[in-house]
């Protein structure tokens, strides 16, 4: 297991008291009323920088914690609590990282009003949107005007998307071939031709609105289209990153499952004794925890890594979501018959749990990409 430096430490100290104080005790109500956006846990963790750590501060080229890991711990302490918040400070870490590879200092005239609004009522948040409505190739496409770019087409499942005051849009120039002309469109909230189409209600992480974006003729000034050339490289990036951070996401409800299970284990009775003591109880929970240990370390090991192998984060988003399906259904079972109640908490981890297996990429196309990856010789 990875040794965190005593700076990580104190981060990992903070992000835990904030998402017991914050988040913890509102995750039930936030799972029923999913419209009951978290804007007030958003704006404290803004105050304790929580939505900006990953990026490098005024006058700063590198941020203060730098690399995957820091972004994965937090995610990991917010999840615990409640997985449906965490991703949503996971999308605007995950667009707001991209921003910042696609434009590197470059990337403050648009960051800038995201960074100074932390403390404001309701923070601004950034989305990625980059999946089509059709998977498998970019149908949204960017055409050049005298006045700049007008984007048409559709992208779905973005998280916070209704909500964000930025989005950047993975779109295809027009009449350029791909990949040469994919792009990166940044596009502010109320942009003429940009509005929202619809929100879908997710199986799990409730509180986390997945939009579906709806660009008609939607108009943005000559530099908002960035990271042409590169832009498949740095969605590369962004879902390796992703993968990450949906990772740390499963391990942090799979965490909370555990510890919940683990504290009901030891104080009900059954047969005159404490049902921790049951060797049928017992070798379940201690299978929980070491799949909980071997998910954490594999994540670890791979952010940890100076440039985190995409197949790496694949193998290590696989197993934590798959994993944590099979500890989380067992933690409900621990609880017998309460562990099926929502008040439990523990039916809704299992829900939580389950969707770290579709998000950003499927399991099934991770594991087609570490087959690829395995053919073409590349260490894995």
């Amino acid at each position: 297991m990875i040794r965190l430096s005593a700076e990580l430490l104190d981060f990992q100290r903070t992000a835990r008291r904030f998402a017991e104080r914050e988040i913890a005790p509102s995750a039930l109500e936030w799972d029923d009323h999913p419209d009951r956006f978290p804007w007030e846990a958003m704006r404290k963790g803004g105050e304790a920088g929580l939505l900006s750590f990953h990026l490098p501060a005024a006058g700063e080229t590198e941020p203060a914690f730098p690399g995957l890991l820091p972004p994965a711990i937090l995610i990991e302490e917010l999840a615990a609590a409640c997985a449906g918040t965490a991703m949503i400070f996971a999308g605007h870490l995950l667009a707001t990282w991209t921003l910042f590879q696609a434009e590197g200092s470059g990337a403050s005239r648009f960051l800038a009003p995201l960074l100074e609004s932390p403390a404001a009522e309701r923070p601004a948040l950034a989305g990625l949107a980059w999946q089509e409505t059709e998977p498998g190739r970019i149908m949204t496409i960017a055409t050049a005007t005298a006045q700049g770019w007008v984007v048409n087409g559709r992208k779905r499942l973005v998280r916070s998307g209704n909500l964000a005051g930025l989005v950047l849009v993975m779109v295809q120039v027009a009449s350029e071939p791909e990949p040469k002309g994919l792009g990166l469109a940044v596009v502010p909230a109320g942009s003429p031709g940009f509005s929202v189409e619809k929100v879908e209600r997710m199986l799990g992480n409730r509180i986390c609105p997945m939009a579906e974006l709806l660009f008609e003729d939607c108009r943005i000034p000559p530099e908002n289209l960035i990271g042409r050339g590169r832009a498949e490289e740095i969605l590369e990036g962004a879902l390796a990153y992703a993968s990450g951070l949906s990772a740390a996401a499963a391990i942090g409800a799979t965490r909370g499952a555990f510890e919940t299970a683990l504290r009901y284990a030891g104080e009900r009775y059954q047969g005159g004794r404490i049902i921790i003591e049951h060797d049928a109880v017992a070798e379940m929970l201690a299978n929980m925890e070491v799949r909980l240990h071997a998910a954490r370390a594999g994540l670890w090991q791979a952010c940890a890594e100076a440039k985190p192998s995409r197949a790496e984060l694949a193998k290590a988003k696989i197993f934590a979501s798959e994993a944590g399906v099979d500890t989380c259904l067992d933690a409900v079972q621990v609880l017998g018959g309460y562990g099926y109640m929502h008040e439990s908490g523990q039916e809704k981890r299992l829900r939580d749990v389950q969707m770290a297996c579709h998000y950003e990429e499927t399991n099934q196309a991770l594991r087609r990409l570490i087959l690829r990856e395995s053919r073409k010789g590349r260490e894995i």
